[in-house]
């Protein structure tokens, strides 16, 4: 378990030199972040911030089935740097068995 003290739930990355824009986020929102897939193209990605560690976002990816997304049995997380985020998300919604859709 992660022992860190985290402010309360926060975070403000914006000031970073990597950022392109000014933008806050917060743990527990859902994004739409764009990175290389293995082939070398840009594809997006869905997932949760769970933290915010030296100016990049650490996020908790959910995996593509068919027309919905699932939580991977092995956790899928990374460090993002916010310039790769797209957009922000709302909350995806359980259609069944684990599967969730992000209904706009």
């Amino acid at each position: 378990m992660d022992q860190r003290k985290r402010p309360t739930n926060v975070f403000d990355c914006s000031n970073a030199d990597w950022v392109t824009r000014s933008q806050t986020y917060q743990v527990g929102q859902y994004l739409e972040v764009f990175l290389y897939a293995e082939n070398g193209a840009r594809r997006p990605y869905r997932g949760i911030i769970q933290d915010c560690i030296d100016g990049e976002w650490e996020i908790r990816f959910m995996e593509k089935m068919g027309d919905a997304y699932v939580w991977p049995v092995k956790d899928d997380v990374s460090l993002v740097p916010g310039s790769d985020i797209s957009q922000i998300l709302p909350p995806p919604t359980l259609i069944g068995r684990g599967k969730f859709k992000f209904i706009s």
